[in-house]
């Protein structure tokens, strides 16, 4: 009995492993299975700004050199996605979201195949294949403190996202403040969705004593989980 027990979790383990193997060869096997119809599919951990694309092993004769299709017939894709799709080449599937896809969400797609294919056997009807959206994060850079004058001062800061966000979503995952005051941040104007954004924390006072600013930052508008502060120091005048 000591001699089983003392090789069980051995057993345990390689069982284990023999399982997460299995389900690789899984994944990797079904675009293996289907290569007479598909050579491609978008796959991995993408940017919510992404196209959905499927290469076809062969150009189909149906179709023109691009195409607009219906997307409801051609394509299921899970969560229910919106968008347009195109057929390039007689070959190429693009799909075109209508607006961003959700971040950190696992998307399935299924192709119809038995809807580009004539006679095409049970089995192969339809694929179905996956990939996930990126999961929020950020992080806040910090510049050294700069003057305008020997009583006020500024810093340069910057904003670098996991994916794109809005301008409007950046300005609310940071805050500054000196004495319990809050702090003016600028923004630029205006600024497409991107990862990165450059701020300035303005009207720092510069004290007869030495003081400190208060930066805070929290993700949850954007759905990240870190959030925290820091303190820089300003030395008196």
């Amino acid at each position: 009995m000591k001699n089983f027990l003392k090789f069980f979790p051995v057993i345990l383990i390689l069982f284990v492993f023999s399982c997460k193997d299995k389900d690789k060869n899984i994944e990797t096997d079904n675009l293996f299975k289907f290569k007479e119809y598909i050579s491609y599919n978008t796959y991995g951990n993408l940017t919510i700004t992404t196209d959905i694309r499927v290469e076809l092993a062969k150009p189909l004769e149906q179709f023109e050199l691009r195409q607009e299709l219906s997307a409801d017939e051609y394509l299921k894709i899970s969560p229910e996605t919106k968008g347009e799709l195109v057929i390039e080449n007689g070959k190429t599937l693009i799909f075109k979201p209508l607006g961003n896809l959700k971040p950190d969400t696992e998307y399935s797609v299924t192709v119809k195949l038995d809807k580009f294919y004539e006679d095409i056997s049970k089995e192969f009807k339809t694929y179905t294949f996956s990939f996930h959206t990126i999961k929020p994060n950020f992080k806040v850079d910090i510049g050294k403190l700069q003057s305008y004058s020997k009583q006020w001062q500024y810093v340069e800061a910057a904003i670098e996202a996991s994916d794109v966000i809005s301008l409007e979503k950046a300005k609310q995952l940071i805050s500054a403040s000196q004495d319990g005051k809050k702090l003016k941040l600028n923004w630029p104007s205006e600024s497409a969705d991107a990862k990165y954004f450059n701020f300035t924390i303005d009207s720092i006072s510069r004290k007869i004593d030495d003081s400190e600013i208060l930066i805070k930052w929290n993700g949850k508008p954007i759905g990240a989980e870190n959030k925290g502060e820091n303190t820089l120091a300003i030395p008196f005048y």
